[in-house]
């Protein structure tokens, strides 16, 4: 599937699947199992779900990859030889219930298989261990995978925080130009765990070239649709909503969301109304309420006027973000950083309550080798996790350009540059 195809595709209502993990444990799916391992030994079970969702009228179905990479099956004693093995053969499941229906369905809409990825449950550094690069090793693995079983896009999904996310973006785009969903999770605050807002996120996410982005999982299709509102206005890409069945409650050993599949379809195509234009099902949800959301949206043309061709002129930290234009960073008093031990002391000499953003020149990156290069990166994501403010980075001349170039898949917001009008730095606002 070409981005050309998806864009055109998501002229019209995209509706995806429903949940696969709570309707595997009504299946049988043993608490405390390898989820990967079980379907692997059952796959009958994940296939007749899944050929349910294409008749209930799913257009996009999820390979059960969402656990499957290195750090999450290692907990299930899978070794690190056989992920890529696992990856391969969960997704050539979908590929398969994918082909099957687009043969013997010629004459309804063609199904596509979407390779998933999703948390590895670890933490980047400096809260955890892992390094940024390490973690898109790690996405790199499992994404390859999925290409050689032959999905047609991908999807991270229930993601709760931004750096983590951009490194399975990363991850992707080094390997291949397929279309890619970003979904993340929020907390009740309407926050993602890490504390990046929903708007900091698209702003970041939608300058990488990603081709929808939006919400799963966190709650019902009201909240997620109060919290995704906001972003109809500013958001280039179609935005997702694919929420659970309802906030969730215990009766007895049992976990039930209750909404029913009706009703689960009447706030689902008030979404629809609202301009999202991917909605499906998170936990919770069954072919029967893919049918019924299915039903109420298809034939409508989702709405045009409301989604804007570029993001604003708007630049973010990841937690912080603000219009950005000339005058704001004429006012910013400019700092000179010369090596990088001194960048997030000369970054936390600033008084954040009086400035909007940090103005930074940096000296030429370009020909650094890999060793001095890294410590600027090791500079660069300490002082993320310490400062609130979004960076505007000057650059002077082609080689300033350059070294920035390489540093900024490091810089999990969506910064500003001062530069020359005509230069090209991808995810960059230059102002």
């Amino acid at each position: 599937m070409t981005i050309d195809e998806f864009n055109k595709l998501s002229e019209s209502p995209i509706i995806l699947d429903g949940a696969t993990g709570t309707w595997l444990q009504s299946q049988g799916l043993p608490s405390g199992m390898c989820p990967e391992k079980w379907v692997l030994e059952n796959p009958h079970i994940l296939t007749a779900l899944q050929e349910s969702y294409c008749h209930s009228g799913s257009h996009i179905i999820y390979a059960f990859t969402f656990g499957a990479n290195r750090l999450k099956l290692k907990q299930h004693g899978v070794s690190e030889k056989d992920v890529p093995e696992f990856n391969e053969k969960l997704a050539a499941i979908s590929c398969r219930v994918r082909d099957r229906w687009n043969h013997n369905h010629p004459d309804r809409q063609r199904v596509y298989a979407a390779g998933n990825l999703a948390p590895t449950g670890a933490f980047l550094a400096p809260a955890g261990t892992l390094t940024f690069d390490q973690l898109t090793a790690i996405y790199q693995e499992q994404a390859a995978s999925l290409l050689r079983a032959g999905v047609d896009l991908f999807v991270i999904e229930t993601m709760y925080d931004l750096a983590q996310t951009r490194a399975a973006v990363l991850a992707i785009r080094d390997l291949c130009d397929l279309p890619i969903i970003v979904s993340m999770t929020l907390e009740h605050h309407g926050k993602t765990m890490s504390g990046n807002s929903l708007t900091d996120c698209l702003l970041s996410l939608a300058s990488m070239r990603i081709q929808a982005f939006g919400l799963n999982c966190s709650h019902g299709p009201e909240k997620l649709g109060e919290w995704l509102q906001p972003l109809t206005t500013i958001s280039p890409v179609p935005l997702l909503a694919k929420p659970n069945a309802g906030l969730p409650r215990q009766e007895g050993n049992q976990t039930i969301f209750p909404m029913q599949p009706d009703r689960f379809a009447q706030h689902m195509s008030r979404l629809a109304d609202m301009g999202i234009r991917l909605t499906g099902g998170c936990c919770g949800t069954t072919p029967d309420h893919v049918a019924a959301l299915s039903q109420s949206i298809s034939g409508r043309q989702a709405r045009q006027s409301a989604r804007p061709a570029e993001l604003p002129s708007m630049i973010s930290s990841g937690r912080f973000s603000l219009t950005a234009d000339k005058h704001l960073v004429n006012q910013a008093d400019k700092i000179v950083i010369h090596d990088p031990d001194s960048l997030l002391d000369d970054l936390l000499d600033v008084d954040e309550s009086e400035a909007s953003l940090y103005l930074v020149e940096l000296p030429d990156l370009s020909k650094l080798p890999p060793g001095e290069f890294s410590n600027w990166t090791d500079a660069l994501e300490e002082a993320q996790s310490m400062i609130t403010l979004p960076i505007v980075f000057i650059c002077r001349s082609a080689d300033q350009i350059n070294g920035l170039k390489r540093l900024l898949r490091y810089y999990h917001g969506r910064p500003g540059v001062a530069a020359p009008a005509n230069a090209c730095i991808p995810g960059a606002l230059i102002i």
